[in-house]
C-alpha cells in the first residue's frame, strides 16, 4: 500500500543525473519522448475516428485493443519525460505493467483473430470479384433487354394475332350468314320441286291410273320413291351443316340405356332376323342427350344395317375409363371393309360399299364424327372384310 501511497513521491534522484544534465544529451532524449508520445495520442483518436465513421469495419476489437496498447505506449514516454527532471519512477513503473499487460492482451486477441483476419479478401481478390459482378451485372442488362426485345415481340404478335383473330371471326360469321342462306335455300328452294314433282307424279298416279300400264306404274313409283329419297337427302345434309352452330347442351346420360332403346326402335326393321345384342355395363357419359343419341343411332343402325345377310346378328357394345375420357365401341359380324379405305370413312358422301348393296347416303358417320369433335372426343373404326367392324368413341368426362 505505502507503493501506491507514496505514487507520486520524488524521493530519488532525477533521471537528468544519468545525463549529467548535458543538454546535447538530455534534450533529444526529452524532445524524442514528447513527440513520440504526442503521435501515440493522436494514433487512437485517429482509429476511434475511423472505426466510429465505419460501422461495417470487421473486427473493431483488434482498434480498440491497438487504440489502449498505443495510448499507454504514449503515456509511459510522457511519464519517462516527466522523470527526467521529476523522479516519479512508481508511477512510471505502474504505467509500464500497464502497458505490458494490454500489449500481451493485444497480442492474444491477435493470435484468435488471426485466421479470421487472414480470410479477409486481399483488394486484388476485391477487384476480381468486383470485376466478376460487373459481367454478371451486364450479362443480366443484356439479358433484360432481350427479355424486353422479345417482350415487345410478344405483344406485337399478340396484337398481330387478335387482329387475325377478329378477321378470322368476322370471316366464320360470314360464311355462317351465307351457311344459314343456303340452308334456307336448300329447305326451300330444292324441296319446292321435289314437292311439285312428288305432287304432279300423284296427281299422275290418281287421274290417269286407269289408262298406265304396269311400266308407267312402276316409273310413277320410281319418281315418288327418288323423291322421298332426295327429300332424307337434303334433311341429312342441313342437319350436318348445323351441328356446327348448335350449341351443346351437356348434361350426364346413361349411355347403356340410350344404346338400349335406339336398339328396341330399330330391331322392329328386322323381325326376321336372329340378333343377338349385348350391352355391358358402361360408364356415364356426360354431353348433349340429343346429338349423343343421334351418334348411338347411326351406329347402332349400321351396325345392323352391314350385318342383315347374316344367319345370326351379333352386336357387343362395351365402354372404359381412359384418364379424363370415357372410350364406348361398338361390334358386329357383318361385312367389314377395308382398313386402306378408312380414310374415306367419315367423310360426307363417302360409301364404302355399292349403293345397290346397302341403302343410305353417306352421311351418317360423317355426322357422328362431326359431333364427337364438337364433343371434344374422336372417333375411329377397326374392321376387316367379312369378319365384322368394331367402331369406337371417346366422350370426355366430367370437367
Amino acid at each position: 500500500m505505502d507503493f501506491f501511497q507514496n505514487l507520486f513521491e520524488t524521493d530519488f534522484m532525477p533521471h537528468g543525473h544519468c545525463y549529467f544534465w548535458r543538454p546535447e544529451i538530455l534534450w533529444p532524449h526529452v524532445l524524442g519522448d514528447v513527440f513520440t508520445a504526442i503521435s501515440y495520442f493522436v494514433i487512437p483518436f485517429l482509429l476511434y475516428r475511423f472505426v466510429k465513421a465505419r460501422p461495417d469495419v470487421k473486427y473493431p476489437g483488434v482498434f480498440i485493443a491497438f487504440s489502449l496498447f498505443i495510448l499507454c505506449c504514449g503515456i509511459t514516454h510522457l511519464l519517462a519525460t516527466v522523470s527526467v527532471w521529476n523522479p516519479i519512477y512508481r508511477a512510471e513503473a505502474v504505467a509500464k505493467v500497464t502497458t505490458a499487460m494490454v500489449s500481451m492482451g493485444t497480442v492474444g486477441l491477435l493470435f484468435r483473430l488471426y485466421k479470421p483476419i487472414l480470410s479477409i479478401p486481399t483488394p486484388a481478390q476485391l477487384e476480381a470479384a468486383n470485376a466478376e459482378l460487373r459481367r454478371e451485372i451486364e450479362q443480366r442488362q443484356k439479358t433484360e433487354t432481350q427479355l424486353r426485345l422479345r417482350e415487345e415481340e410478344i405483344l406485337k404478335l399478340n396484337a398481330s394475332l387478335e387482329e387475325k383473330v377478329r378477321e378470322r371471326t368476322a370471316q366464320l360469321e360470314q360464311l355462317n350468314q351465307e351457311l344459314e342462306s343456303f340452308s334456307y335455300s336448300v329447305s326451300h328452294d330444292l324441296r319446292a320441286p321435289l314437292k311439285n314433282m312428288e305432287g304432279m307424279a300423284s296427281t299422275l298416279q290418281d287421274l290417269y291410273a286407269s289408262q298406265l300400264d304396269d311400266t308407267g306404274k312402276t316409273l310413277i313409283e320410281h319418281i315418288n320413291s327418288n323423291a322421298l329419297r332426295m327429300d332424307r337427302l337434303i334433311t341429312n345434309f342441313l342437319d350436318f351443316s348445323r351441328v356446327g352452330q348448335q350449341e351443346i347442351k351437356k348434361d350426364h346420360i346413361d349411355i347403356a340405356a340410350q344404346f338400349q332403346e335406339v336398339f328396341e326402335e330399330l330391331r322392329g326393321q328386322y323381325k326376321e332376323k336372329n340378333i343377338d345384342f349385348q350391352v355391358a355395363d358402361l360408364p356415364k357419359a356426360y354431353g348433349d342427350v340429343m346429338l349423343v343419341r343421334q351418334v348411338i343411332h347411326n351406329l347402332v343402325s349400321n351396325a345392323l344395317k352391314y350385318s342383315a345377310d347374316r344367319d345370326e346378328i351379333v352386336i357387343r357394345v362395351n365402354g372404359t375409363v381412359d384418364g379424363k375420357k370415357n372410350i364406348y365401341s361398338i361390334s358386329d359380324n357383318g361385312v367389314g371393309f377395308d382398313l386402306k379405305a378408312r380414310k374415306k370413312l367419315f367423310i360426307m358422301f363417302q360409301r364404302l360399299h355399292k349403293a345397290g348393296e346397302f341403302s343410305g347416303h353417306g352421311i351418317g358417320l360423317a355426322f357422328s364424327y362431326r359431333i364427337i369433335q364438337k364433343h371434344g372426343g374422336h372417333m375411329w373404326a377397326d374392321s376387316e372384310p367379312n369378319k365384322g367392324s368394331q367402331f369406337f368413341f371417346s366422350l370426355p368426362t366430367e370437367e
